[in-house]
C-alpha cells in the first residue's frame, strides 16, 4: 500500500468517526429534548390543576362571604407590587425575617432568634 492509499483510508476513517460522533451527539440532543418536553408537559398538568383548585377556592369564598372580584384584583395587584414592579410575578422571598422580640434579622430556616433566643418565629405560609 502506498502513501496516497494510506492517506485516503485515513481520511475515510476520520470522516466515519466524525459522522458517528455527530450521530451520537444528535441522539443525546434528541433524548434531552424529549426529557425537557416531558417536564414541560408535567408542569402544564400541574399548572392546570392549580388553576382549577384556585378557581374552586375562589368560587367557594365568594359564595360564603361578601368578597368581590374587585377585592381580589386589588389584593393581587398589591402582592404584585411588593417588589416595586407591576409585572404579574411574585417577588422571590429573601430568606430572612425580623425577630418578633428584638427586631434583629433572623433566617427563616431557624426556629429561634440567635440574638435573644425567642422561639417559634412567625412564618408566612407563602
Amino acid at each position: 500500500m502506498d502513501f496516497i492509499d494510506f492517506m485516503t483510508i485515513s481520511k475515510a476513517v476520520q470522516a466515519q468517526v466524525a459522522a458517528e460522533s455527530a450521530a451520537s451527539s444528535a441522539d443525546r440532543a434528541k433524548s434531552s429534548v424529549r426529557g425537557v418536553a416531558d417536564e414541560v408537559s408535567d408542569l402544564r398538568v400541574q399548572v392546570d390543576r392549580l388553576q382549577m383548585l384556585c378557581e374552586g377556592m375562589w368560587t367557594l369564598l365568594k359564595a360564603k362571604t361578601d368578597v368581590s372580584d374587585a377585592d381580589l384584583a386589588k389584593l393581587v395587584e398589591q402582592i404584585d407590587l411588593r417588589d416595586g414592579k407591576l409585572d404579574g410575578r411574585v417577588a422571590p422571598k429573601t430568606g430572612v425575617t425580623s425577630c418578633s422580640s428584638c427586631g434583629r434579622t433572623v433566617s427563616v430556616r431557624t426556629g429561634a432568634c440567635l440574638y435573644c433566643g425567642t422561639r417559634n418565629q412567625t412564618r408566612d405560609l407563602f
